[in-house]
């Protein structure tokens, strides 16, 4: 498994912005209205990423922590009771489908909010503009979650001298 590139994010994030404008102006188009987004979205998805940086507190002290010695050499620390290595793989997996649902996530709810500030003069467009906001912003905070999940799980590339030369 790869680790998640940037780049593959914000392209899914770019993606899904296009679309969201481009199903948001037909909508609007065609009713005179924009798709709502209201405070249930933010609620939801700041349990999501409460669940994920508790996830996060949980796993942390039970992974291998990287330390500097007095020499100057880097040396890898085993925790107290660690962790399964299923259990991380499954970690890694978690991170990997949040960090995608979030770029995805981020780009609808900034779609959203750029379709809706063109009619900012209607109160009911004008709170799910704010709350599309919000709601971007907690997707991001996803992304970001899951990225430090994804990197805190990840084995270390193996180290060339492990290898037998034939």
């Amino acid at each position: 498994m790869k680790p998640t590139r940037i780049i593959t994010l914000m392209s899914w994030g770019l993606a899904a912005f296009a679309l969201s404008v481009l199903l948001n102006y037909v909508v609007l188009t065609l009713s005179s209205s924009t798709i709502r987004v209201g405070i249930g979205t933010c609620m939801s998805l700041l349990a999501i990423d409460l669940g994920l940086l508790m996830w996060i507190w949980t796993i942390r002290p039970r992974l291998p922590q990287t330390r500097i010695s007095a020499e100057g050499k880097t040396e890898s620390v085993r925790a107290s009771k660690p962790v399964h290595p299923l259990v991380a793989a499954r970690s890694v997996a978690l991170a990997m489908a949040s960090s995608r649902a979030g770029a995805l996530a981020s780009g609808v709810y900034l779609g959203v909010a750029v379709v809706g500030m063109w009619r900012l003069s209607i109160r009911m467009i004008a709170e799910s503009v704010a709350f599309a906001g919000v709601a971007a912003a907690l997707s991001l905070l996803l992304v970001g979650l899951a990225l430090w999940l994804e990197r805190m799980c990840t084995l270390p590339p193996s180290a060339p001298e492990d290898m037998e030369v034939a």
